[in-house]
């Protein structure tokens, strides 16, 4: 969710609001404080920012500078904009709260894949003594089967079943992703670079000013739209590197209205952030934790 001139963002206000507030600054954040309830606003600065810009995300709010802008440019951008900064940053509180209570409810154990929660059925067997685990046939895998998915593994595997979910799910998103890349790319009559598959902690994807690009591997945890979303978003940037109206209008001219992606990613990002969720079963044991 972000805020600033020429980017479509609903509720995204121009002037300033009828309830006053504070702004206190350092060099690393802005502090809003509205009777008495201050909120950490953090400032980073980059090189492509062409403008102020306030992202509202899974972990916060934050402004980003353009290279030389100054912080007290940051400080009236962030004062004139500082009740819609709040009631966004309250609308995700109580929208993590609504998706951690739907969490809670989820069993034990399962994977989130396509915007699903899979049920997860785990076999872990011992090898025999001075036998390895490969000699054995009991050679580490996972799999799709039924909507389902089936960890086997060995005991004497020294990678833990959930790197070895991550691994199966990053090798998923590679094959996924590379798909689509190529369908939507010749649709939109572009061409990327490389591909690459990552863990990013900032953005779900990049596209370099060489046209190469980079999507993070839980990707294929969101539903499929979404994830086109995602793809259509980086292709469309080696049209117009920004996010200028014409650059939105191509986004939207192949996805439709983009408000109900940027929605899903901003309340339901956490999840995807954490598609894993796995207890620790004995050796030995078969834990078919979720079943229909």
């Amino acid at each position: 969710m972000h805020c600033h001139a020429g980017e479509p963002v609903l509720g995204c206000p121009q002037t300033a609001t009828k309830r006053e507030a504070s702004v206190a600054r350092t060099p690393e954040q802005l502090t809003i404080d509205t009777e008495g309830n201050p909120v950490a606003v953090r400032l980073r600065r980059s090189d492509r920012a062409k403008r102020l810009q306030i992202r509202i995300g899974h972990d916060g709010a934050e402004i980003v500078l353009p290279k030389r802008a100054a912080v007290h440019e940051a400080e009236t951008f962030l004062r004139e904009r500082s009740t819609w900064v709040l009631a966004k940053l309250s609308e995700l509180r109580a929208t993590r709260s609504a998706v951690h209570a739907e969490e809670q409810s989820l069993p034990d154990s399962a994977v989130l894949l396509a915007g699903e929660w899979l049920p997860l059925s785990i076999n872990i067997s011992q090898a025999s003594q001075g036998q390895s685990a490969i000699r054995a046939g009991r050679r580490s895998k996972v799999s799709l089967v039924d909507d389902a998915i089936v960890l086997r593994t060995a005991g004497t595997d020294d990678t833990s079943p959930e790197d070895m979910l991550a691994r199966w799910l990053r090798n998923r998103a590679r094959r996924e992703i590379t798909q689509r890349v190529a369908i939507r790319s010749e649709e939109m009559g572009v061409q990327p670079g490389k591909l690459s598959i990552r863990d990013q902690r900032t953005r779900w994807a990049s596209c370099s000013a060489s046209g190469n690009l980079s999507f993070s591997w839980r990707l294929i945890c969101a539903p499929p739209d979404v994830l086109d979303y995602i793809v259509v978003h980086e292709l469309a940037h080696l049209a117009h590197m920004n996010h200028s109206k014409r650059f939105w209008r191509i986004v939207e001219s192949h996805v439709g209205d983009i408000g109900r992606f940027r929605k899903w990613l901003t309340q339901r990002a956490w999840l995807i952030r954490q598609p894993i969720r796995l207890p620790a079963p004995a050796c030995g044991e078969q834990l078919v934790l979720w079943a229909h």
